[in-house]
């Protein structure tokens, strides 16, 4: 039995609890000890993320309708992004732009081309950048430029998040068309 199972059968055997499933959260109600309280547990996890308790049934409910409010509104966010990533998914295909933002004490951004995709697999290559530059030889912006390889084809599988692990440290996503601004350090 995992930590999670044996959390749930906690409250629904030994707190004789009220169970109920709300948008992929269990919520418990029970008594103890002259009070009322509530312990909400997320997907996953074995400890509950809220465990309050009150000295009304009023209070008790009004917490948890308010709970509940704030539950929906971000089971609907996530709803909308796994959506927006299962989208972005869908749109990688070849001739696609993909761009990495990383670095630390400067950002370093590349460009990489789809040549080929099967399934959620892809070959992708760098291009070159047209880069303009601000105020100094140290920062600017750039965008991709096509006509331009650098370097040998690398294979790499789509990851559920729409995203593509070029290194450890480098992970590129579809390029939404606006210039990318990078920092160098000499």
């Amino acid at each position: 039995m995992t930590k999670r199972e044996k959390s749930l059968n906690y409250f629904s055997d030994v707190k004789k609890a009220n169970k109920e499933i709300f948008c992929d959260n269990i919520i418990f109600t029970y008594e103890e000890f002259n009070s009322y309280a509530v312990a909400i547990f997320l997907s996953t996890g074995f400890k509950p993320y809220h465990h309050y308790s009150f000295k009304t049934v009023d209070k008790l409910e009004k917490y948890i309708e308010e709970r509940k409010k704030y539950i929906k509104i971000s089971y609907d966010s996530n709803l909308k992004r796994l959506q927006e990533i299962q989208n972005e998914i869908q749109s990688i295909k070849k001739d696609s732009i993909l761009n990495t933002c990383w670095g630390y004490e400067q950002t370093n951004v590349e460009f990489y081309i789809v040549l080929e995709r099967k399934n959620s697999f892809i070959i992708v290559q760098e291009i070159a950048q047209n880069r303009k530059y601000i105020e100094s030889q140290d920062s600017g912006t750039c965008t991709p430029n096509i006509s331009a390889l650098i370097g040998k084809p690398l294979k790499r599988k789509i990851t559920k998040y729409g995203a593509i692990n070029i290194t450890e440290c480098q992970r590129a996503t579809l390029w939404n068309g606006s210039e990318k601004h990078w920092i160098s350090y000499h």
